[in-house]
């Protein structure tokens, strides 16, 4: 062989190459996974492109390319629109099913707590006391924070010091430590749930999913008075799932 033109072939360049074996390579790395068959079919149509300008004319393999980055290429345009169009129900449907087995344990959580009100009644002749101090059912450096967020919110008055004792010692009226309010935890630790009473009855409620208070002023909008749940309580403050899982309305619970 001529020494001259085995040095020749040995130098060969991108623009000499055939790049149909690499078209044809895409194929299964696609099927394999769709980035790292992109990935290649990028770098090897910017080859085959750049070979075409350098010797004027397509390399064997540059149509199949050529095609293939077309269709890559598709897939990757229609997600984005999806993601600019699409609900946020539909692209994180996850978050919707999460949502609703809080609210159920939240709803379960207030019925422990009513039944444990109802106890405590029927042993002292009245409900327990509410307060608007959050320092004895939060972390002290979180309680000016909660106040800011949502404002002056009741809960029950801690005794001695521990969080919620009131239900819990001497008697458990409550078989297990008070339930922090797991839509308001995880921002605010040990955050409990919302109670307040007019003497003859009570009404417990949680932000909900939204983590944001509709009822602020218990005491202008619940009565034993009158017969609960109020209208006004059910049309104006209930949340409801089927304005989406993450809405406006708190979730409560009520007795007189």
């Amino acid at each position: 062989m001529n020494p001259a033109y085995h040095r020749s072939a040995q130098r060969r360049g991108p623009e000499d190459r055939s790049y149909t074996g690499r078209a044809f390579l895409l194929i299964p790395l696609y099927l394999l996974g769709y980035l790292p068959g992109f990935i290649c079919n990028v770098v090897w149509y910017r080859q085959v492109r750049w070979a075409r300008q350098v010797t004027g004319r397509k390399p064997p393999g540059y149509g199949c390319l050529h095609v293939l980055m077309a269709v890559g290429v598709a897939p990757l345009l229609l997600l984005i629109l999806l993601w600019l169009t699409a609900p946020p129900h539909i692209l994180w449907p996850p978050e919707g099913a999460s949502v609703r087995s809080e609210t159920s344990r939240a709803r379960s959580d207030m019925r422990s707590i009513g039944l444990a009100l109802e106890a405590y009644r029927a042993d002292h002749g009245s409900y327990p006391a509410y307060t608007f101090d959050r320092r004895e059912s939060i972390d002290p450096g979180s309680a000016a924070e909660f106040e800011r967020v949502h404002g002056r919110i009741p809960t029950l008055r801690a005794r001695a010091g521990t969080q919620l004792a009131t239900l819990t010692t001497p008697t458990p009226y409550l078989t297990e430590p008070f339930p922090a309010d797991r839509f308001l935890e995880r921002q605010f630790r040990n955050s409990t749930y919302a109670y307040w009473t007019d003497g003859d009855g009570w009404i417990i409620w949680s932000p909900g999913p939204d983590g944001k208070y509709t009822i602020t002023g218990p005491e202008t909008l619940y009565s034993s008075a009158i017969a609960q749940p109020s209208e006004l309580l059910l049309i104006t403050f209930t949340y409801d799932p089927t304005n989406g899982t993450v809405s406006p309305g708190d979730l409560w619970r009520v007795w007189h």
